[in-house]
């Protein structure tokens, strides 16, 4: 059943009911940053722009603020401001959603804002430098709409005075909004200002006080009201499609009080440790919808507000279209959950002449779901896209049992990884008891693909098969052929009726392409934290190497090479081992699981194999003050484990010990040198430290189960 909003998971549910306190204060860490900030939970985000409306009036006494909406803005979200004594502006937009300044300038001398709203659009961060100038001009609170936005991104939340967060919008919660009140904005709020709006936890009581409003708990029957819906939904009730023309505007919005439930929050706290798995999810679904509406075809659909660079947690599914009530009907009449946004301001409405951009970009564009809780299977349901050509002939799977045939067919891929080497497959046959099978795929006899599959038997029926970073294509591999290689693998090793279970992280680049081929091979995603890293072109020059190494770490290398390290080339296992060690500790004081035994595997294997690896040490004397160690799989390479210590980092050794390398690697005339995989989130400082060696950043789909 495909829905429209996330929903909550089991488990959430029943921890959430449990009454236990919940520490507002830390529920609120991931939007706070660490930074000195008030921090205040709502009910609805309507109420935290009620508030700051309520405070300006205060700071001003009494008098009625004037507050500058944008004029493609939710009607709905006024609701509580319409009900103070404050005064509406609603300022105009462009088509890329930016703020139109050059009129806001020429409107400022009629009626000059007291608050400035700015908004962060479907989780793109809009530009507010700008903003903030406008606001120190004129006097005016500058508020960051960040509703759309899962967490704080860079160019979010670091100008406004009052910076809005909406959780609700983006997880699976009845209610739940968070105001942030920042000493250091555009107004310059100071400590002071910050006292005189009182303790966040006087917030809603404020509006209670405001409004004469008697209900809590952000409405005990509206939770109950949402709690049951999501289970009749989650139990594949209630799925039905209501009729909705794109003119249609929402009907009545009713707004419950300003208190949070307790309910959310305690089940806010269920996610907290998932937020980056959401964000995963979003972004990959955004990708798969992407590719299947251009593949379609539907009514020239094209995707609109998108961010190339940067990564950023997409709220909805934003299209132009060329014909948008076509497409609306068509897609709603298939059960694609189309929508329209937003439900426009009457006062915007009613001057066409003076909004023209916010009502042509209403009535342009179409908005699909891509939340979490959705599977790819609910995505593509409903989209009509041109199957590939067949293949015309079957594809055939290939045996290899010789190391150096292997070896050779590794070579030709353009780029190997380390997973599927044969080295590789026996250290894991060797410390985890997976038995490895090496397999071509041929197409009217010629080798298309190949892939390592990993095996182990439980019991006597049941055979598990896993697939890592595989398979690798020869070059000259189409769309179609790749197709077929997927099926047969899926098919061959993952037929669950004869006891087969195929566990896959595909080497497939994380484009809606290759998530589409996956689904259409019967791929189910179980996990979208895909593998990521970056990788260097070997056959550039040096001196093209030097230049795509970022600026600081250009300077710490030279800084390097002015201590004059002495960097060896060592074969001996005591180097190897001292190396294993210090990052096995290195890595257990982080938290972080080490496979130091399958390393340890491996530095054997390959010896025994002839497989080439290169091991670098600086030392003083005896003592080892840095070393890298990377292994070679073809015509590529992987850096595998890398450490330094206290001399060695005042020294910068672990900048030369790469840096030489990557030169060392080209002389030997591999293509690839892989910076052996990246996680920002983790283990930010060594993401920073690898990509600054520059090379292509790539990130593969994640990894599913067929059967």
């Amino acid at each position: 059943m495909t829905v429209v909003v996330p929903l909550p998971g089991w488990m959430a549910l029943l921890r959430a009911a449990r009454p236990v306190p919940v520490n507002r204060v830390q529920l609120a860490a991931p939007w706070t940053r660490g930074e000195n900030v008030a921090a205040g939970w709502l009910s609805k985000t309507a109420w935290s722009l009620a508030l700051v409306a309520h405070w300006r009036k205060q700071f001003q006494d009494g008098r009625r603020p004037c507050v500058w909406v944008p004029n493609y803005f939710c009607n709905g979200s006024l609701l509580a401001l319409r009900q103070l004594p404050a005064r509406l502006h609603f300022y105009p937009v462009m088509s890329d959603l930016r703020p139109d300044y050059r009129s806001i300038r020429q409107q400022v001398k009629e009626q000059p804002p007291d608050i400035f709203l700015l908004v962060h659009y479907f989780g793109l961060p809009a530009p507010a430098a700008e903003a903030r100038e406008f606001c120190k001009h004129v006097d005016a609170w500058l508020v960051e709409d960040a509703t759309h936005v899962l967490q704080p991104i860079p160019g979010v939340g670091v100008e406004g005075d009052f910076i809005l967060y909406s959780p609700h919008k983006l997880l699976a919660l009845p209610h739940g909004a968070l105001l942030l009140a920042r000493p250091q904005g555009a107004s310059k709020l100071g400590e002071q200002g910050l006292a005189r709006l009182g303790e966040p936890a006087s917030w809603a009581g404020q509006l209670k006080s405001e409004f004469a409003i008697s209900s809590v708990g952000g409405g005990v029957w509206q939770t109950l009201a949402w709690s049951s819906k999501r289970i009749l939904q989650k139990l594949g009730l209630g799925s039905s499609l209501r009729p909705l023309a794109f003119v249609d505007e929402p009907g009545h919005v009713t707004l419950p009080g300003p208190d949070v439930s307790q309910f959310s929050l305690r089940l806010l706290e269920q996610y907290l440790k998932d937020l980056p798995m959401v964000r995963a999810w979003r972004q990959r679904h955004q990708l798969m919808l992407d590719e299947l509406v251009v593949q379609s075809g539907c009514y020239g659909l094209v995707p609109d507000w998108r961010l190339t660079k940067g990564s950023y947690t997409p709220y909805i599914a934003p299209y132009r279209a060329d014909d948008p009530e076509a497409a609306f009907s068509s897609l709603r009449a298939r059960g694609v959950h189309a929508s329209t946004w937003p439900d426009l301001p009457p006062e915007v409405v009613a001057v066409p002449g003076q909004h023209k951009a916010a009502l042509d970009l209403r009535a342009s564009h179409i908005f699909l779901p891509l939340h979490q809780s959705l599977r790819s299977r609910d995505i593509s349901c409903g989209f009509e896209v041109p199957q590939l050509q067949p293949v015309v002939a079957s594809i055939e799977l290939q045996e290899i049992n010789c190391c150096q045939s292997w070896r050779h067919l590794l070579e030709k891929t353009s780029a190997s990884n380390l997973l599927q080497s044969w080295s590789y497959g026996e250290s894991k046959a060797s410390t985890d008891n997976w038995q490895p099978r090496r397999l071509v795929l041929k197409y009217s006899g010629q080798p298309v693909a190949l892939v390592q599959v990993l095996q182990r038997r439980l019991g006597r029926f049941v055979t598990i098969s896993r697939i890592n970073r595989g398979p690798l294509f020869l070059p000259g591999a189409n769309p179609a052929l790749e197709q077929a290689c997927f099926n047969m693998l899926s098919n061959v090793f993952g037929c669950w009726s004869r006891g087969r279970m195929l566990f896959w992280a595909p080497e497939c680049r994380l484009h809606g392409s290759s998530l589409i081929q996956l689904q259409r091979a019967g791929f189910y995603l179980m996990s979208p934290r895909g593998w990521s890293s970056s990788i260097i072109d070997l056959g550039q020059s040096e001196d093209k190497l030097r230049a795509g190494l970022s600026g600081g770490w250009r300077n710490m290398l030279n800084v390097a090479h002015r201590q004059q390290l002495d960097v060896e080339e060592v074969r001996d296992s005591v180097v190897f081992e001292g190396l294993l060690v210090n990052c096995s500790e290195m890595m257990r004081a982080r938290g972080m699981p080490f496979p130091a035994h399958l390393y340890r595997a491996l530095w054997k294997q390959m010896e025994l194999d002839r497989e080439s690896c290169l091991l670098l040490a600086v030392r003083c004397g005896e003592e080892l003050l840095a070393a890298t160690w990377t292994v070679q799989h073809g015509n590529s390479s992987t850096y595998l484990m890398g450490w330094s210590g206290e001399q060695g980092r005042k020294l910068h050794a672990h900048h030369i010990l790469l840096w030489e390398t990557m030169l060392r690697l080209k002389v030997r005339g591999l293509r690839w040198f892989d910076s052996g995989g990246i996680d920002e989130e983790r283990t930010g400082g060594i993401a920073a430290f690898k990509l600054g060696l520059g090379g292509e950043r790539y990130s593969l789909v994640g990894e599913g189960w067929c059967c």
